[in-house]
C-alpha cells in the first residue's frame, strides 16, 4: 500500500492565518495551499463589496506566510498523475491583504506538469509576493492562471528546470 501525502499545510476559507518560520518538505504535491474559492464569483454569505477593485470577498483574507522553507516536493514518480498547479505555495481565489514574504523554495520536481515555486490559480488576487527565493523548480518559478492586483517585489529565481 502506498499513501500519498498531498499538501503540507492547507488553509481553506480562513481569515488572518499566520505561517511563520516553518520547514515543510517531502510531500507528493504542494507545500502550502491557501484559499480555495474558485474564480471571482461570490460564495456563501460573502459580502459583495469590500472596498477593493475585484468583485467579491470570499472569506479567505489577510494571511501572512513568511520565512518558511519549503522543499523536496513531487519527487516520487508514482505521483505522475498529479501536477497542474503543483507548487511550493499555491493560491486559489481572492485573498485580500495576504502577504507571502521571505520564503525559500527549492527542489520541486514534477513528472507531469506543475513544479512551480509560486502558483496563482483561478482568480488569485490582491496578494503581495515579496522577497521569495526559488531554486531548482521543474517549471517556471511563478505561474499565474488568472487574477488581479498581485504584486511581486524582489523575488529571486535561479536554476529553473530541475529534473
Amino acid at each position: 500500500m502506498y499513501l500519498l501525502i498531498y499538501v503540507g499545510i492547507l488553509i481553506q476559507r480562513a481569515k488572518e492565518v499566520t505561517l511563520l518560520r516553518n520547514e515543510i518538505s517531502n510531500f507528493d504535491y504542494t507545500g502550502i495551499s491557501i484559499g480555495w474559492s474558485w474564480n471571482f464569483a461570490p460564495e456563501g454569505n460573502a459580502p459583495r463589496d469590500y472596498g477593493g477593485s475585484t468583485p467579491a470577498l470570499f472569506g479567505s483574507i489577510g494571511h501572512r506566510v513568511e520565512g518558511n522553507v519549503i522543499s523536496a516536493l513531487g519527487t516520487d514518480k508514482r505521483t505522475s498523475a498529479l501536477g497542474d498547479a503543483m507548487a511550493c505555495i499555491y493560491t486559489l481565489g481572492v485573498l485580500n491583504g495576504t502577504v507571502i514574504r521571505g520564503n525559500m523554495c527549492h527542489d520541486v520536481a514534477a513528472s507531469y506538469t506543475g513544479g512551480y515555486c509560486l502558483s496563482q490559480d483561478q482568480g488569485s488576487s490582491n496578494i503581495l509576493f515579496e522577497s521569495n527565493v526559488c531554486i531548482r523548480t521543474a517549471s517556471s518559478s511563478q505561474n499565474q492562471h488568472y487574477g488581479l492586483n498581485n504584486t511581486f517585489r524582489r523575488c529571486v529565481s535561479v536554476f529553473i528546470i530541475f529534473i
